[in-house]
């Protein structure tokens, strides 16, 4: 009698022990399946995040170019300057350093635009360094790309204001 109440209790050990292990199992399962949630929502957040930097700073580069024409003026500028700040609260980039520079000589706060070029090409050589180390590891790197050049972050009609 003893030894069938040893077996039914090992039994009902083992039965324990594999709902334990079940659960166990539904836990790292749920906690993966957070993760991948997790992940998938920051890349999201990241992309959108990164296209209202580039839509701001298509925004900057209308108001730079109405900035050179007579009817856009100081005001233009200044639309300018705020979108690129606005654009690099979200993120650090090039671009809009360089822009915002452009636009303050513009209005003619130098010491201003100055801090902001000079910030721009400090970036663009820190970035290009890194794109050199990349390259020279194999990695590929393109140290030339439009984030990082600040001539990038202009058209190429800029030039075409001097044909009035």
């Amino acid at each position: 009698r003893s030894a069938a109440r040893e077996e039914e209790e090992e039994e009902e050990a083992a039965g324990e022990e594999s709902i334990d292990a079940a659960d166990a199992a539904a836990d790292d399962d749920a906690r993966r399946s957070r993760r991948e949630a997790a992940a998938t929502a920051t890349a999201r957040v990241e992309d959108v995040v990164a296209t209202l930097s580039d839509v701001l700073l298509n925004v900057a580069r209308c108001h730079l170019k109405l900035s050179a024409s007579r009817a856009g003026g100081s005001s233009a500028a200044h639309a300018c300057v705020a979108a690129c700040t606005a654009s690099l609260s979200l993120r650090r980039n090039v671009a809009a350093l360089y822009l915002r520079g452009r636009a303050r000589t513009i209005l003619c706060q130098f010491k201003r635009a100055g801090e902001d070029l000079m910030a721009a090409l400090e970036v663009h050589k820190r970035r290009r360094i890194a794109a050199d180390g990349e390259r020279r590891r194999g990695g590929g790197g393109d140290a030339g790309d439009a984030e990082t050049s600040p001539a990038a972050a202009t058209t190429n009609d800029d030039d075409d204001d001097d044909d009035d």
